[in-house]
């Protein structure tokens, strides 16, 4: 069910909802290795300083950054 909902990300998502996705699953113990996981982190586009946009404002810039973190340790490492 998890491989079916990360299938139906695009390029188009929210960069912020694709790091709240992968970070509620690493909450509930998704296997590190899944390769879809991997490669929705690698479509997040990053702004020069390394942060994300939010699709709720720039005062949410630095949560989804502080997500997109969190998910790159967890997934990546």
């Amino acid at each position: 069910m998890i491989q079916q909902i990360c299938e139906g990300i695009t390029e188009e998502t929210p960069p912020s909802m694709k790091t709240w996705m992968l970070c509620s699953f690493s909450t509930y113990g998704m296997p590190k290795d899944m390769d879809f996981a991997r490669k929705i982190i690698e479509q997040i586009p990053q702004n020069r300083d390394g942060s994300i946009e939010s699709e709720d404002g720039d005062s949410f810039m630095v949560n989804a950054t502080i997500e997109l973190v969190k998910v790159y340790k967890y997934y990546m490492e």
